[in-house]
């Protein structure tokens, strides 16, 4: 981090609350499925208006939907589109028959939002395809004014007619650019890998945690990687036979793995040994200073965007030329500049050792550069399938196993489900009862604020409501624009595929365009709309919207910092078992399954974060508690970066015992922790306290001088700091369980 710690309080809550609202993840725009949702809305709508077919409106409504459904639309898009079509279906003729009576129609919600509800057990991209589902029995089912067995199979059968022309309109997308979801996470590897390198090769240190608590660098591009790789091999698992394209990309993608690793060795000896002490109690650290061996930022940085404009196909090869020239030359001698003089020779060395690393990152986008552009491609790497992402059978038994843990009454996903159900009836009722105009904005609101967790039902209304106001603001000045209807279906389209195009980014802003087009949607279909409609769709989101905070926060509430103790613990055994293989390999000890326990350390340390940020929005936490697994977050961060920096430094590093020595040592002080983190308010003087607390304070240099060894004491500062942190978690629990707050 950069040294600046959060203000306690309340106030200081509400801010971060407020800036995470607003928040701009650093994604790519989802254009190929905003082009999915638009067409899928606009061609039935206006060919019903043109053939004068209202019902042609169901169709195009689902098609729209179920875009919403496939973000993940890179893997399995075919079963879940099918199965959002079919369950789509059946849920909007059972809006029709159940939307006689308000108790029927919440009693059928009931169960709808119970079943939805569930779909979490089997990842996000069933989650997502769930909420089409929801909203096919409000928007389609419940409006229906004829209350017949013929309506409800009408509109079944437009809702099914509407899932074919999306999945038509995916399928061709996917013929006209079949390996286009692949290449984009490929490319966002680099351009993640371009601002990484931008800091590792200039001045000032690489933050590895941004101020108030936001994901660092190494993070994202840790993430990307992680993201890129999964989707590979996917797509290898879907053809029949290796193409050169996918192969392509498959080396881009392990290439981007080699580069960040490397990387890593420059953003964490690239520092004077003098700025090498470890993060304060508070997690701040000391303001590091590079250590000038002239490697400019600008090659790498440069180089690492090039292939990612390459690989989109968005640079020729006149314009990259000049940049893969810089890149050979950096390649083939010692990096530019002077360097700083030396007295010693373990500083030379040290020196010599960063230029070397530099010339290899250079080397290596020199390839990928190569690679992206279609010349020979490199040697291949092979994407390898662990055991997440081998073929699953397909037998009923493998499809159930993942409800089972749904019968545990602690379970959240069981939680959710029954909170799920619960408050969409309760909004279904109100619809029902009151039966205002547009009021199926208001169980609609509720369907998409409710989440798993407190804090992220309370982050999610905010994003809500905000982006609700500001977009009816521009969608009622929108239908003032003089073209009658053919200008309201221009901007409403364009404000639609916008929302679509910025699911990636930010859900405000989603909300912001949706809104903004649903006004003069509403004035195309049925007539001109006054501004009153506009006021009407914020009136009912403040009402879904506080349904779904009791519900979220009443109802059998899940908080995500509950669990961020055992995703902790996760993340400390998986790196202390790639520490052991890295410090192993050192001692001379054979590591076949070193790159497994790499990726699988990462991965969980990426969920770590991603749950850490989720942890930060939730109000109540107990301050001490999160700046202790801030803490902890940080350094099991840093540990990764220094064992990645020790993988790299390998040749030359020291003698074989001394490795071993480090090795049992790291392992006796990380080996109690994940035990320590199940139950910290009983175990925080076991780890602060006695010759456990000190073995990393105790730790030997390896013989030898250079980066190896400072890598070797940076390790011991970073399990030292781990184990405080631990143990300050602990003490912080306890004093909350003394008070009786607990941590909520």
């Amino acid at each position: 981090m950069n040294g600046v710690r959060p203000a306690p309080g309340w106030a200081a809550e509400v801010e971060q609350w407020g800036r995470g609202l607003f928040a701009v993840e650093r994604h790519p725009l989802a254009l190929r499925l905003a082009a999915r949702g638009t067409l899928g809305l606009m061609v039935p709508l206006l060919a019903g208006l043109v053939l004068s077919w209202p019902s042609l409106n169901v169709a195009a409504l689902a098609a729209f939907l179920l875009a919403f459904g496939d973000l993940t639309e890179d893997r399995g898009w075919l079963p879940r589109l099918a199965a959002g079509s079919a369950l789509g279906a059946l849920s909007a003729a059972s809006g029709v028959l159940a939307g006689a009576h308000p108790a029927t129609a919440a009693l059928a919600m009931l169960g709808w939002g119970t079943l939805l509800g569930v779909a979490g057990v089997y990842g996000d991209g069933a989650a997502a395809i769930a909420l089409p589902v929801a909203w096919a029995f409000i928007e389609i089912g419940l409006p229906a004014t004829d209350r017949g067995i013929g309506e409800a199979v009408a509109r079944g059968a437009l809702f099914l007619a509407g899932g074919a022309w999306a999945i038509a309109l995916a399928w061709a997308m996917r013929i006209a650019r079949r390996n286009r979801p692949l290449a984009e996470r490929a490319a966002e590897c680099y351009e993640r890998l371009g601002e990484y390198l931008a800091h590792a090769c200039g001045v000032g240190a690489v933050v590895p945690a941004a101020r108030n608590y936001r994901p660092s660098d190494e993070t994202r591009v840790r993430s990307a990687i992680t993201d890129a790789r999964a989707l590979a091999v996917e797509t290898r698992r879907r053809q029949a036979a290796a193409s050169r394209p996918v192969q392509r990309l498959v080396v881009l993608i392990e290439l981007a793995d080699r580069i960040f690793s490397l990387a890593s060795v420059l953003a964490e000896v690239g520092v004077t040994p003098s700025a090498t002490a470890p993060p304060s109690a508070d997690g701040a650290e000391p303001r590091p200073t590079r250590a000038h061996d002239g490697a400019e930022p600008w090659p790498l940085a440069e180089g690492a965007r090039a292939v990612a404009r390459v690989t989109l196909d968005r640079a020729g090869a006149a314009a990259v030329a000049p940049i893969a020239a810089g890149l050979e030359r950096a390649g083939e001698s010692p990096a530019p500049g002077g360097a700083v003089p030396s007295t010693s020779a373990s500083a030379g060395t040290a020196r010599d050792r960063r230029e070397e690393i530099h010339r290899a990152i250079a080397r290596a986008l020199v390839h990928a550069l190569r690679a992206a552009g279609g010349d020979r491609l490199p040697a291949t790497a092979e994407v390898p399938a662990d055991a997440d992402s081998r073929r699953r059978t397909r037998s009923l038994a493998a499809l159930l196993a993942p409800l089972s843990a749904v019968a545990d009454r602690r379970s959240v996903v069981a939680r959710h489900a029954l909170r799920y159900g619960v408050v969409t009836a309760a909004a279904v009722a109100i619809d029902a009862a009151l039966a205002p105009r547009f009021g199926y904005w208001i169980p609609l609101t509720a369907t998409v604020i409710l989440k798993p967790y407190a804090g992220s039902t309370l982050t999610r209304a905010g994003q809500r409501l905000c982006g609700t106001i500001a977009g009816v603001a521009v969608g009622v000045a929108l239908v003032q624009i003089p073209g009658g209807p053919a200008a309201w279906g221009l901007a409403s389209g364009a404000a639609f595929g916008a929302a679509i195009a910025v699911l990636p980014l930010n859900y405000a802003l989603t909300v912001f365009f949706l809104s903004a087009g649903i006004v003069p949607f509403e004035s195309l279909v049925y007539g001109a709309t006054e501004w009153g409609t506009g006021l009407l769709r914020v009136l009912d989101t403040v009402i879904g919207g506080a349904l779904a905070l009791a519900g979220g926060y009443l109802l059998w509430p899940s908080f995500e910092r509950r669990s961020l103790s055992a995703m902790l613990a996760a993340a400390v055994a998986s790196t202390a078992t790639y520490a052991d293989r890295v410090l192993g390999h050192l001692a001379g000890d054979a590591a076949p399954d070193l790159e497994a326990t790499h990726r699988r350390a990462g991965l969980d340390n990426t969920n770590l974060q991603a749950s850490f940020q989720r942890v930060v929005a939730e109000p109540g936490a107990a301050p001490g508690y999160v700046q202790a697994t801030f803490v902890a977050v940080v350094a099991l961060q840093r540990l990764m970066l220094s064992l990645n920096a020790l993988r790299e430094l390998s040749e030359g590093a020291g003698s074989a015992p001394e490795w071993q020595r480090l090795r049992e040592r790291v392992r006796r002080g990380l080996g109690d922790l994940p035990a320590a983190l199940a139950s910290p308010a009983q175990s925080a003087a076991a780890v602060t306290e006695g010759e456990a607390a000190s073995i990393a304070r105790a730790l030997t240099r390896p013989a030898g001088a250079g980066l190896s060894t400072l890598e070797a004491d940076r390790v011991a500062w970073q399990v030292d700091t781990l184990r405080d942190a631990v143990g300050r978690m602990g003490g912080a629990e306890r004093e909350a369980q003394e008070s009786g707050r607990g941590l909520g």
